[in-house]
């Protein structure tokens, strides 16, 4: 008897751990990155190889891949949509579109020992770079470019190099997260250093702006949400609940959820939750699970799909709850 309850409590765990989820687009390699398409009918999908995969959505099938340029070390999807990035050793950099292939912009990073973070304005006008050297941390740095690929704005990037960065909604401001626990705001037109947030103990990983930009989003090691005024740089709320640290994190399109991902510092195979939060209140909406850590998060532009790269060979696709209570404007919150 003793035997046969040990085997059903580990078929009962295995089915609690199982993932249900509306749709899988099946993968050749495991997915790090999802960005959707600034119409909501495709699905970038980065690949470990560093290759982009175009999904059309409505007929569920591969529609383009896109090759990374030669000697790429580092790829990134842009989380605005339809552009991705590549880095080569070198420092040359492109961006390029994700619905043609077709290359925006080439750069040039002055260092490019590592590469760990990049951002884009929303449309695209910016792009925002953290390189470095790993042997000597006050070589890390922030490099800014226009579409043009001309350098705007390099700043250090802290000791330790950036976790991860965004601009405001208006472009006028680049916010990035680093290893030193500091988040620090920097005025894109001048180069100024507008405030230095010291107040974290611990790393941040990931940081999100409302859409309206009044709201900064930031979670990390202590899995802890924090959400800052940005005019007073003041946390207004903290939501708890994740149970696992949070990386990464996304507002929804309409500024009223908050999506957040997990993974186990201890073990990175062992599934995760992916939780929908109410941003009026920090109630948790729904939560689904991930098979693995999650690495690639996006929510869809009419904010009814959440697709997630959880290193598995498949992206998942989750449909958000209908039943969101009564949603508030951001500015009307607090």
């Amino acid at each position: 008897m003793k035997r046969f309850l040990q085997i059903a409590a580990l078929g009962f765990a295995a089915s609690v751990a199982r993932v249900f989820c509306d749709q899988i687009l099946p993968m050749d390699v495991v997915s790090l990155g999802v960005s959707f398409s600034k119409d909501g009918k495709s699905l970038a999908v980065l690949g470990e190889d560093k290759k982009v995969r175009v999904w059309d959505l409505a007929a569920g099938k591969l529609a383009l891949t896109l090759e990374p340029q030669p000697g790429a070390a580092f790829s990134s999807l842009f989380t605005s949509g339809n552009q991705f990035a590549t880095i080569a050793t070198n420092g040359a950099g492109q961006i390029r579109d994700t619905e043609s292939g077709r290359v925006l912009t080439t750069f040039e990073l002055p260092v490019c020992l590592f590469t760990r973070a990049m951002a884009s304005t929303a449309d695209g006008a910016m792009i925002a770079a953290s390189s470095g050297d790993p042997a000597v941390p006050s070589g890390n740095q922030v490099q800014v470019i226009d579409r043009s690929g001309k350098p705007r704005l390099r700043v250090p990037a802290g000791i330790g190099g950036v976790s991860s960065m965004a601009f405001s909604p208006n472009g006028e401001t680049l916010v990035t997260a680093a290893y030193d626990t500091d988040i620090r705001v920097w005025d894109v037109r001048t180069g100024a250093l507008q405030r230095v947030v010291d107040d974290m103990t611990v790393a941040t990983f990931d940081l999100a702006y409302s859409p309206d930009g009044k709201y900064l989003a930031t979670a990390g090691v202590d899995r802890v949400i924090y959400l800052w005024d940005t005019q007073s740089w003041k946390v207004v709320r903290k939501i708890t609940g994740q149970p696992e640290t949070i990386w990464p994190i996304r507002f929804s399109p309409d500024g009223t959820m908050l999506v957040t991902g997990g993974f186990n510092e201890r073990d990175s195979s062992v599934p995760v939750k992916v939780i929908l939060w109410a941003f009026a209140s920090g109630r948790q909406i729904h939560s689904w699970t991930a098979e693995h850590a999650v690495s690639g998060l996006a929510v869809s532009p009419d904010g009814k799909r959440v697709a997630v790269a959880d290193g598995t060979k498949g992206v998942k696709l989750f449909a958000v709850p209908n039943a969101r209570g009564t949603p508030r404007s951001p500015s009307k919150i607090f």
